[in-house]
Formats: structure tokens, C-alpha cells, sequence
């Protein structure tokens, strides 16, 4: 039953890694739109030469909250002239890397933390299938020894009540026997299902990341960057595994390139 529970709470990792990643992913590609659009009014606001104290204080406001993920923003503000000492092509571009820092590092994450729990996943499929052949195993032999009680108390004369409390004892075991073994199948049917969905949700970070730079409208410079970033990914658990063993032989960490990026 021990081994049961193991396997039920590496299903539950699963569930958690997915909606995690997932909601990682999809707050990178929020903070990318507000990113663009916050730069888009700046760019609008820098434009005006004669500003209004209205525009004064929403161009502050805004350089404030660029300040957090472009500092070189905040260094470029003048607040006495009212403008960021940049050009256009200067804002857009600190703008577009930051976007594309964003989406390529939630990327990156999720695929690493996909990665590691796709071979647990591997492993807890693994360990399920031995489980629930155990639980059969130990349920064939509860049945077996209650139907031989059940036997030595037809051949027994009279009430025999020691062997009678055996009997109900044998069927308490086999009852046990029979919800662990129905338990140990469901959970090696979760651990199935949790391991194709995180293939499903790591084959599907390239499209999501395509969506990001759709979105976002990420540079033809930044979206070729994303690209090559997601070309290096592997594309399943046994490549997973063959590149982990490869990079073991040569005393490498499997994902060191990816977190490198």
C-alpha cells in the first residue's frame, strides 16, 4: 500500500508541474503584452515635445513600471525635460529584448521542468505497473488461502469456532487484498495518462511559444533567436533519456545548455 501511495503522490506532482508551467508560460506572455504596450505609449509620449502635466506624469508612471524589467529605461529618463533620452529605435529595442528574455527564459523553464518530471513520470509508471502486479499477486494468493480454510472447514466434524475466526480473518485479507489491487490499477492508469500529458504539454511549448510571438509581435531578430532556442529541445522521453545518459558519460548535467541560454 506504501508503494501505492508513492505512486499516487508522483501523479500529483504531475498535476502540479503541468498547471504550473502552464500558468508560467502564460504570465511571461502577459507581462511580454504589457511590456509592448507600456513601450508603445512611451514611444507616443517621448514624441510630444510640449507636454501637458497629464502627459508628464503618465510618461513617469510608465517609465517607473519599465524601470522594474528595463532599468536602462530609468537611467534615460530626464525628469525636469519630461522625456527618455533615447531614440525610438533604442526604446524598441530594449523593449523587444526584454519581451523575448521573457518568453525564451519561461520557455526554457517550463522544458526543464517538464524534463525532470517526465522521467519521474517515467520511472512512477514503472514502479506502478510492479505495484499493481504485487496487489494481484497478493490477492490470488488471499483467495487462495481463504478457499483452503473454507476447505479444512468442510472436512472438520463439528463447529469448529478457531477455524471459523480464520475464515473471517482470510476474508478481511482478501477484501484488503482486493482494494489495494483496484487502487494500485487506477493509479498505474494515472500515472499513463500523467505521463503523456506532460509529452503533450512539452511538445506543445513550441506552439505556445509561437503564440507568445504572435501576440507580442516579437522582431524577426527576436523570433529567430526563439526559434533556434526551441529547435534544441528534445522531443520525447527516450530522447530525454538518451541525452541524460550521454551527458552523464561525459560528466555533464542533462538541461546545463538550456539554462545556460
Amino acid at each position: 500500500v506504501e508503494f501505492i501511495d508513492q505512486v499516487a503522490q508522483t501523479n500529483e506532482k504531475t498535476a502540479s508541474v503541468l498547471k504550473e508551467t502552464k500558468e508560467s508560460v502564460d504570465n511571461a506572455g502577459d507581462m511580454a503584452e504589457t511590456i509592448s504596450n507600456l513601450g508603445s505609449r512611451l514611444i507616443e509620449l517621448n514624441d510630444v515635445e510640449d507636454k501637458n502635466l497629464s502627459q508628464r506624469y503618465e510618461l513617469r508612471t510608465i517609465v517607473s513600471e519599465l524601470s522594474q524589467q528595463i532599468p536602462e529605461i530609468a537611467s534615460a529618463y530626464d525628469e525636469e525635460a519630461g522625456k527618455v533620452k533615447m531614440t525610438n529605435e533604442q526604446i524598441r529595442d530594449l523593449i523587444e529584448n526584454q519581451k523575448d528574455l521573457l518568453i525564451q527564459n519561461a520557455i526554457n523553464q517550463a522544458a526543464q521542468d517538464l524534463t525532470n518530471q517526465m522521467l519521474d513520470a517515467e520511472m512512477n509508471k514503472m514502479r506502478a505497473a510492479e505495484a499493481m502486479q504485487a496487489a494481484a499477486d497478493a490477492t490470488k494468493e488471499a483467495q487462495k488461502a481463504l478457499e483452503e480454510l473454507e476447505e479444512q472447514v468442510k472436512k472438520t466434524p463439528g463447529d469448529d469456532m478457531d477455524l471459523r475466526v480464520q475464515v473471517k480473518d482470510a476474508e478481511k485479507a482478501l477484501e484488503t487484498c482486493r482494494t489495494a489491487e483496484k487502487k494500485a490499477r487506477e493509479e498505474h492508469g494515472n500515472s499513463v495518462v500523467a505521463l503523456k500529458e506532460l509529452q503533450d504539454q512539452y511538445d506543445g511549448l513550441t506552439e505556445a511559444g509561437a503564440k507568445l510571438r504572435s501576440e507580442t509581435q516579437l522582431s524577426a531578430k527576436a523570433q529567430e533567436k526563439l526559434n533556434s532556442t526551441m529547435k534544441a529541445l528534445p522531443h520525447s522521453v527516450e530522447e530525454l533519456a538518451d541525452s541524460l545518459l550521454a551527458g552523464a558519460k561525459k560528466g555533464e548535467k542533462f538541461g546545463s545548455e538550456l539554462a545556460g541560454r
